[in-house]
């Protein structure tokens, strides 16, 4: 019938959802004992692992069980081997198991339902093929090694390398070697006047003859051409 996939996607569900929680002083949700004799033998894989499930886990698992009645002797076998094999996985199986789940709500019914008619098609090593592949890796040791190695094959070193010393450079004869914050000058460049030396002017020489000591102004020379006495600077 076409309801009878439909029936083993919801279990698949159910136990996907079903997550371990820590063992507390007192247990969450119904006890093994409180349940039903039917409940369980529609259960019996998850005796073991029953009092770490959290209440939501466990009325999820209690759903599947409600619907057990009404599968085929044949489903129901193979419910409970899905069950048995969900006790064994690890946290992280588990995930990966929830991850798909979620990845599958988003096609529609009818396509579920093609991909698992197209899935029961297949032969049985490809289906152990798909099965294996749906596993997460597992990090083996030699990865680890690995990662401490560098791409060369060598193992990585967190000290650091003394710089080798620098051999001293020839200096040239043209070059003034100077100490350290100072520059160097070629011989054969040529004197550059400083800044306050403007081009064509004289140098002024400061001697009493040429400044006045007063007003330290030039008195003679190309200079004192341009300076205007005060008196004529005033108005009068």
């Amino acid at each position: 019938m076409s309801f009878r996939p439909a029936v083993i996607a919801a279990v698949v569900i159910a136990a996907v959802f079903a997550t371990a929680a820590p063992v507390f002083a007192a247990e969450s949700g119904p006890t093994w004992a409180q349940l039903s004799a039917a409940q369980r033998r529609a259960l019996a894989p998850l005796q073991q692992d029953w009092p770490n499930l959290d209440a939501t886990g466990k009325e999820r698992w209690l759903s599947v069980a409600a619907r057990f009645p009404k599968l085929s002797q044949a489903e129901r076998q193979r419910v409970q081997e899905r069950m048995a094999a969900w006790t064994q996985m690890t946290p992280s199986d588990r995930a990966q198991a929830r991850l798909q789940f979620q990845q599958a709500r988003q096609f529609s019914p009818e396509d579920r339902q093609a991909r698992w008619e197209a899935y029961k098609a297949l032969p049985d090593d490809q289906r152990k093929q798909l099965a294996e592949r749906a596993k997460p890796p597992k990090r083996a040791a030699s990865r680890v090694r690995d990662d401490e190695d560098d791409d060369d094959g060598k193992p990585k070193r967190n000290i650091v390398a003394t710089p080798r010393p620098q051999a001293p450079k020839a200096v040239a004869p043209a070059v003034i070697q100077a100490a350290p914050g100072a520059t160097t000058t070629l011989i054969t460049s040529q004197p550059s006047s400083p800044a306050h030396h403007q081009s064509g002017m004289p140098k002024i020489i400061a001697t009493d003859g040429f400044v006045n000591p007063v007003t330290l102004l030039p008195r003679r020379g190309p200079q004192g051409a341009a300076v205007r006495s005060q008196a004529a600077s005033e108005p009068r």
